[in-house]
């Protein structure tokens, strides 16, 4: 997996973890919640679709399966 695809992914969960916790502590700023929660949604999706081969490779090892 390629370093802009990890960026990818771990910028859409503090996205998201942001606008969940901004809308929690400053409800009344419902547009930069509501960008924050869009902008983590759209870069945690294009992590998962671009990253979909590197993903499911990594489920069907051995390890994956037992530690479930």
């Amino acid at each position: 997996m390629k370093v802009w695809q990890k960026v990818l992914g771990i910028e859409g969960f503090v996205l998201l973890i942001f606008g969940l916790l901004s809308y929690l502590f400053a409800p009344e700023a419902k547009g930069f919640v509501l960008l924050f929660l869009v902008l983590g949604l759209v870069s945690f999706a294009a992590f998962l679709i671009v990253g979909a081969p590197q993903i499911a490779e990594a489920f069907s090892k051995r390890t994956a399966r037992v530690g479930a």
